[in-house]
C-alpha cells in the first residue's frame, strides 16, 4: 500500500495535468467520467445492463489522467478517424458552452423523464438548489411557524423526489464534482475511485452505500429517531489498490445528524412569544400522537425545549466515507449540496471513527488515568508485603515446633504496618466475610440497590438514551405511563426504604452511644469524619467517570458521555463535595433552554447528598428524645415525623409546584423537571421516612418485650398489606387520558406514603430484632451476606455500567422486557466485579486509615495453628518448644490476648452499609491455652502510636512466671463495652 503522501502527491499531478484547457470545475467532472471506465468495460456494461443505462462518454480530452490517456489510446483503435474527430468536436463545443455551469456534467435520460412532461429528479434538484443557492446558512428562526414551513417543504420535497434507482446514484455522485467546495487532493482521489468502482459495478464501492444509515427507515412513525447502519462492516471496508494511482481506500464511520432549525428562548416568557399553539401544523401532530395515546403529553413548548437540548437534531444516520476525507470536507460537500434545497441544515459528529484511531486522553482523564493506575500499583504492593507476612508466620511457627531453624517474630523483613495494610486487598477481602449486628439489613439494603440499579437502567434508556431506540411510542418509554406492571419504575418505592434502615441503623447505634457521653467535640468529629469518609468516595467515582468515554467507541457514544460533562462543571462538583447536589436542578436559573447535560456529576449521588444532610441531624435528634421520658420520647418522635411527612407538601405552599404526578398539566419540560427535582430529589421528601427509621432504632435498644408468633405474624401482614395500599394509590395517577385530583396527590404524598413507610418499618424492624425466622435465613446467607458488605460501592459504580450499556449499542434497540432483563443480569455481575474493586481500593481504605489515624486497630491478627502432625511432634518436644515460644513472643509463651476480628472505631456510622463499626477487642482468656498444650504458634499484636508490633510495651511485657501465673497483655485500653464485629 502506498503511503498518505504519495498517494496526495500522485493525485494532485494528474489533476493538475487535467486542468490545462477546462475551467476546474468542468474537467474535475470530466475527468471523474471519463477515467473511470475503459471502452472494453463499456461494452461489457453494454452486454450485461439491463435496457435501462446511463449513457457514458467514450471519448476524452487529450489533457486528462494517465490512466484516461491509456484507456483512450486503446480504445481509439477500434474506432474510425472520422468518428473521433467528430467526437471530439462535439464535446469540445458541448464543454465550452457549459464551461460556467458545475451541473453540466449530469446527462439527462429521456427514460426517466415523467411523462406528465416535468423534469427528472436530478434536474428538478438543479433547478431548486438554483433557486436558492444564495441563501444563507441558518440553524435558529424568529418563530416557530416558519420552522413548521421549512420542514413540511422539506418533507414533499422528499416525499415526490426520493427515487432510489441506480441511474439517480449516479447522477447524483456526479453532481459532487461540480460543488463550490475546496477539499485536499487525497479526499477528491478517494471520490474518484468510488465512483469508478460505482460504475465499474465493484462490489466494494456498492458496500459504501450498503452500510450506511437510511432516512427515512422502517418503524420511524412508531417512534425511531436514528438509523445507525453497520457499524462493524464499515470498518472492514477496503478498495483494492489502484493500479494507476497506488490509491487503497478504507473507510471512516461518521454520524450525520439531520437537524431543524428552531426559535432561541432563554426564558418562559420567550417561549410563549415564539410559538403560536393554535397553528395546523401542532393540531396534525396531537392527531397523529392519538394513536398511541400520547397526546395529551405533546405541547409546543416542549417540541421547542427538546430542540435546544439536542441542538436541533431530529435524526441520526451513519455514514460510511473514504478515511482520507477530513470531517469538515465532508460536511461541506452534504451542505453545499442538501441546503439550498431543502433548507435543513445537516452536520457530522461529533466524531468520525476511524479503525486505527489512538485512544487520546484529555487533560483531567490523564490526571485520572495516572492516580488510578498508581492507585492500583500501590494496592498490589500492600497486598504482596501483607502475603508475604502471612506466609512468613507460617513457617515461623512450622520451624519453631521442629526445632529446626529458630526464627523469631521480630526478624520479619516487611514488618505489619497498619497504613499498608489498610489498602491490602487480603485484608480488606476479610471484611466482607464479618458478621454484623444488622447483616440482614445489610443484605436487605444491597438487594435495594440492585433494584435502584434495574429503576436507572430502564428510565436513563428510555429518556437520555432515546437516540439508541425503536418502537418508542409502542413499547417501554409509552407503556411506562399506561401498564402498571411497570409501576415499580415510576415511583419512590427504590429510595425509601433505604432512608428507613439508614435511619434505623442510625437511631441504634446513636442511642448506644449516648449512654457514654456526648459533647459538641465529639459531634464535631461525627461530622468531620462522615464528609471525609464520603467526599474521598464521591472523589473516587469521579476518576471512574473521567476514564469512561475512553473505554468504548460506539455510533453514539460521545452523545452520550456529553451527558456526564457535569463532572468538568466547578459548581456542581462543588455542590457534590458539599453534598447539597440534590438541589442543583433547584437552585438553577429559571428559563426554558437546557443543557444535554445531567445536574449531577454522578447521578446517583443525588441520594447521597440528602442521606448526608439527614445523617447531620440524626445526632442531634436522638439526643433531644434521649434525655427525655420514655412516654416523652414516643410523642416527640411521633410529632416531628408527622412534621416531616407534611414537609413533603412544601414546594406546593411555598412555591406553588404541583406535584410531579400532574405532568399532564405541565406545558413545559422547565415545569416538569423542576417538579420532579422537588418531589423525588429533595430531602424534605425524604424526611418522614428517615425518622420513623430512627424511632424503630431507638426503641430497639431496650425492645425486651417477647412477642407471640401470631402478633409477629399479623404485623407482618399488616405492613404488606400498607405496603401494597400505597402502591396502588400511586397506580391512579399514571393515566394518560385526564390528570389526578390535587387533594389525591397530595394526600398520597402525606397520609398514604406515611402507612407505606409504616409498613416497611413493621417489617424492618422485625427482621433487625430476629423476629422473622424465614426472612432472617434467607438475609443471613453467607454469599449474600459476603456480597450486602458492597452496597454503597455497588451504588456509587453502577451508573458506569448503565451508561456503558446504553450507548455502547451499535444498533437500535426495542425495549422489549426479555432485552432488558437479559442485559440487566449481565450487567450485575460486571457491577460486581467493579464494586469489588471500589471497595478494596477506595471505600475500605478510606474507612481504615480514619480509623488508624486515630490509633485504632481495624487489622485481623491471623492465628496460625498447627495441624495434628505437628501437634504430635510439638507434644514429644514440649519443653523445647516452649522456650522458643516465649522468646518469639517476648519473654514468655503464656495466654497473649488473641485479636480475633479486631475492628474499626466508625463515628461518622457507614451508613450505605449498615454495620455499626465499633472498636471490639475480644478477649478469649479461655482456659484451653492455660493448658499444657500449646497447639501452634500464635501471634500477639500490640499498638504502640498507631504503629503494629509483635513486642508488648514495658509496663505490660509478662513476667518470666510460669504460664498459669501470666496476665493477659493489655493492647488497646477502651472503656466501650465489646460489641458485635463489624468493619469498612
Amino acid at each position: 500500500m502506498v503511503n498518505g503522501n504519495h498517494q496526495s502527491s500522485s493525485a494532485l499531478r494528474r489533476i493538475n495535468r487535467s486542468t490545462d484547457n477546462l475551467s476546474t470545475e468542468t474537467t474535475m467532472s470530466s475527468s471523474t467520467m471519463s477515467s473511470s471506465t475503459n471502452d472494453d468495460d463499456i461494452e461489457m456494461e453494454k452486454n450485461s445492463r439491463p435496457s435501462r443505462q446511463i449513457q457514458t462518454s467514450t471519448t476524452t480530452n487529450p489533457t486528462t489522467m494517465d490512466s484516461s490517456d491509456e484507456s483512450h489510446s486503446s480504445s481509439s483503435s477500434s474506432m474510425k478517424p472520422e468518428e473521433s474527430g467528430e467526437n471530439d468536436e462535439n464535446n469540445n463545443e458541448n464543454e465550452e458552452e457549459d464551461g460556467d455551469d458545475p451541473w453540466a456534467d449530469v446527462d439527462d435520460d429521456d427514460e426517466t423523464i415523467l411523462k406528465s412532461g416535468k423534469l427528472n429528479i436530478v434536474d428538478q434538484m438543479r433547478q431548486l438548489r438554483e433557486e436558492g443557492r444564495y441563501i444563507p446558512y441558518e440553524i435558529e428562526t424568529d418563530h416557530m411557524n416558519e420552522t413548521i414551513k421549512r420542514v413540511v417543504a422539506a418533507y414533499e420535497i422528499i416525499d415526490q423526489f426520493y427515487l432510489p434507482s441506480r441511474e439517480t446514484w449516479e447522477k447524483l455522485l456526479g453532481l459532487v464534482t461540480g460543488l463550490d467546495v475546496t477539499v485536499q487532493p487525497e479526499c477528491f482521489a478517494s471520490y474518484f475511485q468510488g465512483v469508478s468502482g460505482f460504475r465499474g459495478y465493484e462490489t466494494w464501492a456498492y458496500r459504501f452505500l450498503d452500510v450506511r444509515g437510511r432516512f427515512p427507515e422502517s418503524g420511524t412513525l412508531h417512534g425511531k429517531f436514528s438509523s445507525f447502519g453497520e457499524w462493524d462492516e464499515c470498518f472492514e471496508l477496503e478498495s483494492p489498490q489502484n493500479s494507476a494511482t497506488g490509491l487503497t481506500v478504507k473507510s471512516q464511520y461518521c454520524m450525520l445528524e439531520i437537524k431543524i432549525p428552531y426559535p432561541v428562548v432563554n426564558n418562559i416568557e420567550e417561549l410563549r412569544q415564539v410559538v403560536d399553539v393554535n397553528h395546523p401544523w401542532f393540531m396534525k401532530m396531537k392527531k397523529y400522537l392519538r394513536n398511541f395515546r400520547l397526546h395529551n403529553l405533546f405541547t409546543p413548548y416542549k417540541l421547542i425545549e427538546m430542540l435546544q437540548m439536542t441542538n436541533g437534531t431530529i435524526y441520526r444516520a451513519g455514514l460510511c466515507i473514504p478515511h482520507l476525507c477530513k470531517q469538515y470536507e465532508i460536511e461541506n460537500l452534504i451542505q453545499n449540496l442538501t441546503y439550498p434545497i431543502f433548507r435543513m441544515p445537516l452536520q457530522l459528529g461529533p466524531k468520525c471513527y476511524k479503525i486505527d484511531d489512538p485512544v487520546k486522553f484529555k487533560p483531567h482523564q490523564l490526571v485520572a488515568a495516572t492516580l488510578i493506575t498508581a492507585l492500583i500499583a500501590f494496592v498490589i504492593l500492600c497486598t504482596i508485603i501483607e502475603f508475604y507476612n502471612i506466609n512468613y508466620d507460617r513457617t515461623t511457627a512450622k520451624n519453631n515446633l521442629k526445632l529446626g531453624n529458630v526464627m523469631f517474630q521480630h526478624d520479619l523483613i516487611m514488618k505489619p504496618n497498619l497504613f499498608l495494610y489498610s489498602f491490602s486487598m487480603i485484608t480488606n477481602s476479610r471484611s466482607l466475610f464479618k458478621h454484623s449486628r444488622f447483616s440482614s439489613l445489610d443484605s436487605m439494603k444491597f438487594l435495594f440497590m440492585i433494584y435502584i440499579h434495574l429503576y436507572n437502567y430502564f428510565n436513563l434508556q428510555s429518556t437520555i438514551g432515546y437516540v439508541s431506540l425503536k418502537r418508542i411510542f409502542t413499547t417501554y418509554p409509552a407503556l411506562s405511563m399506561r401498564s402498571d406492571r411497570y409501576t415499580w419504575f415510576r415511583t419512590t418505592l427504590p429510595f425509601e426504604p433505604i432512608f428507613i434502615i439508614s435511619g434505623l441503623v442510625v437511631g441504634f447505634n446513636i442511642h448506644q452511644k449516648l449512654k457514654g457521653s456526648f459533647t459538641k467535640n465529639s459531634y464535631l468529629l461525627y461530622v468531620a469524619r462522615l464528609w471525609a469518609q464520603f467526599a474521598t468516595t464521591f472523589i473516587g467515582s469521579m476518576l471512574f467517570i473521567y476514564l469512561l468515554p475512553v473505554m468504548n467507541r460506539a455510533p453514539v457514544w460521545e452523545n452520550g458521555m456529553s451527558w456526564l460533562d457535569g463532572c468538568l462543571n466547578p459548581n456542581i462538583i462543588l455542590n457534590g463535595l458539599l453534598f447539597i447536589s440534590n438541589y442543583n436542578v433547584q437552585m438553577g436559573s429559571m428559563g426554558g433552554r437546557h443543557a444535554p447535560i445531567l445536574p449531577v456529576c454522578n447521578p446517583p449521588t443525588w441520594m447521597t447528598s440528602a442521606l448526608i444532610q439527614l445523617l447531620v441531624i440524626a445526632p442531634i435528634i436522638v439526643y433531644i428524645a434521649y434525655h427525655l421520658s420514655k412516654r416523652g420520647a414516643y410523642i416527640y418522635f411521633l410529632s416531628i415525623i408527622v412534621i416531616g411527612f407534611l414537609l413533603n407538601l412544601l414546594p406546593f405552599v411555598v412555591f406553588g409546584i404541583k406535584p410531579d404526578v400532574h405532568f399532564l398539566e405541565f406545558d413545559t419540560l422547565y415545569e416538569t423537571i423542576q417538579s420532579h427535582a422537588w418531589y423525588r430529589y429533595g430531602t424534605q421528601a425524604y424526611i418522614g421516612c428517615f425518622l420513623m427509621g430512627i424511632m424503630a432504632g431507638y426503641l430497639l435498644v431496650d425492645f425486651k418485650i417477647l412477642l407471640r408468633f401470631e402478633i409477629e405474624t399479623t404485623v407482618l401482614v399488616v405492613s404488606f398489606i400498607l405496603i401494597q395500599i400505597s402502591i396502588a394509590v400511586n397506580n391512579v395517577f399514571w393515566r394518560l387520558d385526564r390528570p389526578p385530583s390535587l387533594i389525591l396527590s397530595l394526600t398520597w404524598y402525606t397520609l398514604i406514603r406515611f402507612l407505606g413507610s409504616v409498613g416497611f418499618t413493621g417489617i424492618f424492624f422485625l427482621i433487625a430484632s430476629n423476629r422473622c425466622s424465614l426472612f432472617n435465613r434467607f438475609l443471613e446467607w453467607t454469599p449474600l451476606r459476603s456480597m450486602s458488605r458492597l452496597a454503597y460501592s455497588y451504588f456509587m459504580v453502577h451508573i458506569l455500567v448503565v451508561f456503558y450499556r446504553i450507548f455502547s449499542t451499535k444498533d437500535v434497540q426495542s425495549m422489549t422486557d426479555s432485552t432488558m432483563l437479559q442485559n440487566f443480569i449481565i450487567d450485575v455481575m460486571f457491577t460486581l466485579l467493579l464494586a469489588y474493586l471500589f471497595y478494596c481500593m477506595i471505600e475500605c481504605p478510606c474507612v481504615n486509615i480514619l480509623n488508624w489515624s486515630q490509633g485504632k486497630i481495624f487489622y485481623d491478627i491471623e492465628h496460625v495453628q498447627s495441624n495434628e502432625k505437628l501437634s504430635s511432634l510439638q507434644n514429644k518436644k514440649q519443653h523445647s518448644t516452649s522456650s522458643m515460644m516465649m522468646m518469639a513472643n517476648g519473654g514468655g509463651a503464656g495466654n497473649p490476648l488473641q485479636m480475633n476480628n479486631v475492628s474499626t472505631v466508625n463515628d461518622s456510622l457507614d451508613q450505605l452499609n449498615v454495620s455499626s463499626p465499633t472498636l471490639v477487642a475480644n478477649n478469649n482468656n479461655n482456659n484451653n491455652n492455660n493448658n499444657n498444650n500449646n497447639n501452634g504458634y500464635t501471634n500477639s499484636a500490640y499498638v504502640s502510636n498507631g504503629e503494629l508490633s509483635s513486642t508488648p510495651p514495658l509496663n505490660d511485657r509478662p513476667s518470666s512466671t510460669t504460664p498459669q501465673q501470666q496476665k493477659p497483655s493489655i493492647i488497646i485500653t477502651d472503656q466501650s463495652k465489646p460489641k458485635e464485629d463489624v468493619e469498612c
